[in-house]
């Protein structure tokens, strides 16, 4: 009798068990299809930002976040001329841009009501042309930038989206579409600081102008080239989309990895999430680099790569004004960055700048860099002597470990929770 007790209860709880490995395996199914489906979408669709802005009582349009737009412009193009005093080769065109959107930051706050403003911003001239290594550029899809401004009442709504390729006939087709005109030959800040105005009687709403300018931007390439276009892109839809991410295999192992390791952290929400999208935007630029047939074993170098050419793969949500700015495609040229390393100096997980040939930690009570040519360290104009390979072989290996050891904690996890549940 006994032994036919212990005998249903060991089969009570082998059935729990597998019932619950039954679940935890259509939990992870449902998101692995979550994570599938927010790629397709993220790889089959161009870039397109909107916020709103508000005017406070000095008439300067401020952010949700509470920060003047103005001042923002104009930190940014402070950090331009900086830039461009130590490295005018690379910095001094991007000084004039910064110059010229600050101007277009003005233009905009004194749009009056019901008023549109206009300005294609295409790759600039020195960035397509091979002749600066600033970063934060799309070499890749040369994307332009269009940026249609509408001030109702006490605010102003800016839309920015991408069309690649940045083609001149193309681009002045899709001026013509809202009755702009763009003369042949213009230099890319000449067409930057171009600005189209619209009063307030213009019937075409945002959301028209660009559909009338993708449109036509498309019908040019078409008539051209041939083939169908979206955004200045070969036509890709979702479901194609889905069907290749799916074939990725090794890739797709790497980023559920990923955000298995996340999931399982304890972590407050916001910077859970501030993880994830990081793990989404590798994985993105990981497929998207295998789409273009380029050979890819690491989501976290596409990521870092990506990140430093300026690649958008929409999904990242803005804490800043500066962030927001950026999205509508402001101030893009930037420094490369080694994304979430831990500084061997400090010890804090930390964004690592890349500026030339040095590397540095971004906090103030840091501010330990190394020189990758000297193999120098220094902080405040003191010198030590270690390797800068030994220094960058440190953050590295750092990074490797602390990656090694969020897989332990996951597994650890795992494996403690089957127990608790055979031994409930």
């Amino acid at each position: 009798m006994q032994a036919a007790l212990l005998e249903r209860r060991r089969r009570g709880v082998a059935e729990v068990a597998a019932q619950q490995a039954a679940d935890f395996e259509r939990y992870e199914q449902r998101q692995l299809l979550d994570e599938l489906t927010d790629q397709s979408e993220r790889l089959s669709r161009p870039m397109e930002n909107g916020f709103v802005y508000e005017f406070g009582p000095d008439e300067k349009l401020y952010s949700e976040y509470g920060e003047q737009l103005e001042e923002v412009f104009a930190t940014g193009l402070e950090a331009a001329r900086l830039a461009a005093e130590k490295d005018p080769h690379n910095w001094t065109f991007e000084h004039e841009r910064r110059v010229i959107e600050l101007d277009e930051i003005r233009e905009v706050q004194a749009l009056q009501d019901g008023q549109k403003l206009i300005v294609f911003s295409p790759l600039p001239d020195r960035v397509r042309a091979g002749l600066t290594s600033i970063n934060g550029y799309d070499r890749k899809r040369q994307k332009m930038l269009v940026r249609v401004a509408e001030r109702q009442g006490q605010e102003v709504g800016i839309f920015s989206f991408s069309l690649d390729g940045s083609d001149y006939e193309a681009m002045q087709a899709a001026a013509a579409a809202v009755g702009a005109d763009i003369p042949d030959g213009l230099g890319s800040e000449e067409i930057l600081a171009t600005r189209f105005t619209y009063d307030s009687g213009h019937q075409l709403s945002m959301k028209d102008c660009h559909k009338l300018i993708r449109e036509a931007y498309d019908s040019s390439l078409e008539r051209r080239r041939g083939g169908a276009w979206y955004a200045g892109r070969p036509e890709i839809n979702q479901g194609d989309a889905l069907s290749f991410i799916r074939q990725q295999n090794d890739l797709i192992r790497q980023h559920m990895t990923a955000v298995s390791n996340i999931m399982a952290r304890a972590l407050e929400a916001n910077e859970k999430q501030q993880l994830l999208e990081m793990a989404r935007y590798n994985f993105a630029a990981a497929l998207d680099d295998r789409m273009a047939g380029k050979i890819v074993s690491d989501v976290s170098d596409a990521g870092d790569t990506a990140r430093a050419e300026g690649r958008e793969y929409d999904g990242d949500c803005p804490t800043s004004a500066t962030a927001q700015a950026e999205q509508l495609g402001y101030a893009q040229g930037k420094n490369a960055e080694m994304k979430c390393v831990t500084c061997p100096f400090c010890g804090q997980l930390v964004d690592a700048i890349v500026e030339g040939a040095s590397i540095s930690c971004p906090r103030e009570a840091c501010g330990m860099s190394v020189d990758r040519k000297t193999g120098k360290t220094s902080r405040r104009n003191q010198e030590y002597t270690e390797s800068v390979w030994e220094v960058v072989g440190r953050w590295l290996e750092e990074g490797r470990a602390r990656k090694e050891h969020e897989k332990a904690q996951r597994r650890a996890a795992r494996v403690g929770r089957r127990a608790y549940e055979l031994a409930g």
